[in-house]
């Protein structure tokens, strides 16, 4: 099967195939492994950073975590577009997002649990994420609130209905008003 990707996990199968898909710009490789019309609007999105020496293992060891647990993720599709990530020549609040896990809301805590007791991501480094917030002491685990799905950027309050900020514009980690930080002691 001909894709325009050079990375593709090492255990994807023809199996897989059903779940593989390209962003329209080729730029990411995403699994749908869950259903997506449970995936919120906006939500909880949680990315995993590497290094240029870790980034294919990681890759590998995420498709694996996620195909496992039925969740729904994307990662950059071509190694010269990582590198590039990873060295710092993209915009700043895109470095270090190699991977990005959609989770439903009510998965949102455990899989981040589940990723941070992963023997293997335990192990890892990242570059750091300025937009998102590190979970716990994790080298590669990062969360943030922003859009799950759509070609928006809005932030949308779902009661006033008013945008509230844009996705996509800041290097700092923020959650909207209506929102709790899931992790304060974190």
């Amino acid at each position: 099967m001909w894709v325009p990707c050079d990375i593709l996990p090492k255990s994807f199968d023809d199996e897989d195939k059903k779940y593989f898909g390209l962003s329209s710009d080729n730029y990411y490789v995403q699994f749908n492994f869950e259903d997506k019309e449970k995936i919120p609007l906006q939500g909880f999105k949680i990315h995993i950073s590497a290094t240029i020496h870790n980034y294919e293992g990681v890759i590998n060891h995420c498709f694996e975590f996620c195909k496992n647990q039925k969740i729904n993720f994307k990662y950059i599709a071509k190694r010269k577009e990582i590198e590039k990530n990873l060295n710092g020549f993209v915009c700043s609040w895109a470095i270090g997002k190699v991977i990005t896990i959609y989770p439903t809301t009510h998965r949102f805590k455990n899989i981040l649990l589940s990723l941070h007791n992963d023997d293997f991501f335990k192990r890892q480094q990242g570059v750091t994420i300025f937009s998102d917030r590190r979970y716990k002491d994790s080298e590669l685990i990062f969360y943030r609130f922003g859009r799950l799905i759509g070609p928006g950027k809005e932030i949308v309050n779902p009661v006033t209905k008013e945008i509230e900020y844009y996705d996509y514009d800041s290097t700092t980690y923020k959650i909207p008003s209506w929102i709790k930080e899931p992790f304060p002691n974190n």
